[in-house]
């Protein structure tokens, strides 16, 4: 009877720390060709961003391991806003691999898109 109520407690404890940790979500992915920026944002709640947090972007440019990028804290409890350096082209498929501290990753790609031409004011 002891060992049941222990097995119990125990998977009661697990059950509620995996309610709790969760992937991230929402996963908005844009380039900034002048400055060979990409900016990531994405959802991930939590009451205490700097336990649990997004730890690691893993970035791949044209499906090469290009970068690895650690974080100790969120930016804000609501998730991450990010800008990476990453020399991509028009054309290149930029993939990242975004991993909670808890559990769960989660990825979103971009192919870069063409350099927007601004066109010259007339006088």
């Amino acid at each position: 009877m002891k060992r049941m109520i222990f097995s119990m407690g125990v998977l009661m404890f697990l059950w509620a720390f995996t309610a709790q940790a969760h992937p991230p979500t929402d996963i908005v992915l844009s380039y900034n060709h002048d400055e060979q920026v990409l900016h990531v944002k994405m959802k991930h709640v939590t009451s205490d961003p700097q336990e649990h947090r997004i730890r690691q972007i893993i970035v791949f440019l044209n499906g090469q391991d290009f970068e690895h990028h650690f974080f100790v804290q969120q930016t804000s409890a609501e998730g991450l806003d990010e800008e990476l350096y990453v020399p991509a082209e028009e054309g290149d498929v930029i993939r990242i691999k975004a991993i909670c501290s808890q559990a769960g990753f989660a990825e979103a790609e971009i192919m870069v898109p063409a350099k927007e031409v601004k066109a010259e004011k007339e006088e």
